[in-house]
């Protein structure tokens, strides 16, 4: 019997909530890659060596949680052009964090039994609960309503809420998926550790572009986020003390 605070979840390392639906078995089309081009724009200088998560509030605010190998128990929060507002303590070393869709809130984990949460109007932590966690063996980086996207180093999968694939990719040359988020025609954008890129897949997982890579700056990237309208990239790369900027449209 589990008590009343306690919830049991599937063990990610991350968890990225996203509004937009993974959806089936989508076919492919160019109609759905709304998103053109990706310029660089400017870099927001950050403390820290590691932005291992990072997601951005309905009023513009960029949360940052800032791992530093050793581990940090502060989400620092920007605006959108790189003012610093504040920092907020957790109770443990953070290491990812994602917007709750329809709320003020967003989720922290961490490398532990709790899940934190923040008021993202306030910009102030909330009370923590404590989670039964079963293990496995990979990222679990993308949730939706439907469907969730997970990652397992060398491959990436789109299972149902019931545990059923609906598909499994891997990127040739990939052998460290990292972060996964999706734009507002459900496109799937994959930060690659091992090839130093940001690359798009369709929603029925069948890939698309290289949207951004080494000669725009990307070097073991960790986090990757859009702002509220969509018409900015963020990503962080391991060991950098700034997050890169990227104008879309």
């Amino acid at each position: 019997m589990f008590k009343d605070n306690e919830t049991v979840l599937t063990s990610p390392c991350e968890i990225t909530f996203r509004s937009a639906t993974l959806i089936q078995a989508q076919a492919p089309s160019q109609s759905a890659a709304t998103l053109q081009v990706f310029q660089y724009h400017s870099r927001i200088d950050v403390t820290g060596k590691a932005i291992t998560g990072m997601t951005v509030t309905d009023q513009n605010v960029l949360l940052l949680c800032d791992y530093k190998y050793c581990g940090s128990e502060m989400v620092l929060a920007y605006s959108d052009t790189g003012i610093f507002l504040n920092t907020i303590k957790m109770p443990a070393p953070v290491w990812d964090i994602a917007m709750i869709p329809g709320s003020c809130k967003a989720v922290v984990t961490f490398n532990n039994k709790i899940l934190g949460f923040i008021n993202t109007n306030k910009l102030i932590p909330m009370k923590s609960k404590t989670v039964i966690w079963v293990k496995t063996s990979f990222w679990c980086s993308c949730f939706s309503k439907r469907n969730n996207g997970r990652s397992d180093h060398d491959s990436l999968n789109c299972i149902d809420l019931g545990g059923f694939d609906i598909f499994k990719i891997q990127i040739q040359g990939e052998n460290m998926h990292r972060k996964i988020v999706q734009d507002l025609k459900n496109n799937i954008y994959v930060t690659g550790r091992g090839t130093n890129s940001i690359q798009r897949l369709y929603p029925d997982g069948t890939l698309d572009r290289l949207v951004v890579d080494v000669y725009n700056g990307i070097n073991d990237p960790l986090a990757i986020c859009f702002n509220k309208d969509y018409d900015k990239l963020y990503v962080s790369n391991n060991g950098e003390k700034s997050i890169l900027v990227f104008r879309c449209n």
